[in-house]
């Protein structure tokens, strides 16, 4: 009897803590890739209810788990949404969500791009509400692994020179992110130390033979799932060495670097025994910007002085004659003009008084345009300039014009008609 009630209690007991399972969460990949030269370019993470029964489904959610297993939201969906909502707001550039709840086919999904450690590194939950008969709900999570490869592998010499001495002591110390695909007991798998001449272009990479001349510092984590790590090769330069490579690299010579040395007097690239410090280059390099700016000050005030100059010389002669334009330059310009003076009608020979003839009258030499006065020869300076103005306004002497004046006046009375000159 006692049996029967002990095998009943643990079936009972065993049916209770039985963990519910009736919520499904998918991720594709379930490793990505950070890195390298194949990355992951995506993740999709899906959840959907999966208890039977369901006849109404409320509320959906993913997200991630904290440091502290509390649930961080990422996206959410309600029956009154009409779509999914981000709730993480840091994801919007990255995340695009979909999904809707329609009974037992409901579903929620995000895409992520741009992948990242911290995308990997943490486990992803999915939450259902759900009427089946009764109310329920159900959680489920997935983890997904990421793996990273190295970058930024860098190789620095102590001391940093071009041309070192016979027999002088150099350290070789590499370092770079390492990624997260190493065994910490096995560092020498992670790092290779080789070395090749380069007098013979076709020479191949050697391992480095003294393995005791190379140490290895144990990785430190950067980030979620990234490590920095280096190493160190302490080498004695020989005459032997001159013009030759030493390489590092980390899980295989994609992620590499290198350095050349050569010994002093045995024709090196360049001569002297140091490299430029980074202050004799920053010397160099401000005296050159002040060589550039100088000579670009000059030319700017070469050319503003011819510029004015040349204004000013427009400036002055506004008028060209023939000669000064060159023959057949300017076909435009008129060429010199010469005119005469108005020519007297009169078969009467001059008369011998103190008056001037018309003919030889002063003041009219600008007689080109050959428009007829018309004066009333009773009051002359009262019809001046109505037909021709630019006939009366050119006077070189007023006395002698006066003179002028009056001698066309008696020529009028006495009936002479008057000609007009006109340009030769």
């Amino acid at each position: 009897m006692a049996s029967w009630i002990c095998l009943s209690v643990c079936i009972i007991t065993a049916f209770v803590l039985e963990p519910a399972t009736e919520a499904r969460l998918t991720t594709s990949p379930t490793q990505i890739t950070i890195g390298g030269s194949n990355p992951t370019s995506q993740l999709t993470v899906r959840c959907m209810p999966d208890a039977p029964g369901i006849t109404q489904v409320f509320n959906m959610e993913i997200g991630k788990k904290s440091s502290t297993g509390s649930n961080q939201p990422m996206i959410r969906i309600t029956n009154t949404d009409s779509s999914v909502q981000v709730v993480d707001t840091s994801l919007q550039q990255r995340l695009t969500p979909s999904g809707s709840i329609s009974g037992s086919t409901s579903n929620i999904q995000f895409i992520l791009t741009d992948l990242r450690c911290a995308d990997a590194a943490s486990t992803y939950y999915c939450i259902t509400f759900y009427l089946a008969g009764s109310s329920g709900t159900d959680e489920t999570v997935a983890n997904i692994t990421a793996r990273t490869y190295p970058e930024q592998i860098a190789i620095f010499p102590s001391p940093d020179r071009v041309q070192y001495d016979d027999g002088q002591p150099v350290s070789f110390r590499c370092t770079g992110r390492i990624g997260n695909q190493f065994d910490e007991n096995n560092l020498q798998n992670l790092w290779t130390w080789e070395w090749r001449s380069i007098d013979n272009e076709f020479s191949s990479w050697t391992r480095y033979p003294n393995e005791q001349n190379i140490t290895y510092d144990l990785p430190t984590p950067s980030t979620e799932c990234q490590y920095t790590g280096a190493s160190t090769l302490v080498h004695t330069v020989s005459n032997l060495d001159n013009g030759r490579q030493f390489r590092c690299s980390v899980v295989n010579s994609d992620y590499s670097a290198n350095k050349t040395v050569y010994v002093v007097g045995q024709g090196g690239p360049v001569t002297g025994t140091t490299q430029p410090t980074t202050s004799d280059a920053g010397v160099d390099g401000g005296m050159i910007a002040g060589i550039v700016i100088a000579i670009l000050v000059v030319i700017v005030v070469v050319i503003v002085v011819i510029v004015v100059l040349r204004r000013r010389k427009n400036g002055g002669e506004h008028y060209e004659t023939k000669e000064e334009d060159g023959p057949g330059e300017r076909p435009e310009m008129t060429p010199n003009v010469v005119y005469s003076t108005p020519a007297s009608n009169d078969p009467r020979p001059p008369r011998h008084h103190n008056r001037k003839s018309p003919n030889r009258m002063k003041g009219r030499e600008n007689d080109a345009m050959d428009v007829p006065h018309e004066r009333n020869p009773h009051n002359y300076y009262h019809n001046r300039g109505q037909a021709n103005p630019a006939m009366d306004d050119n006077l070189d002497d007023s006395r002698a014009s006066r003179r002028s004046y009056d001698d066309d006046d008696n020529d009028t009375r006495m009936g002479r008609s008057q000609g007009y000159g006109s340009a030769v």
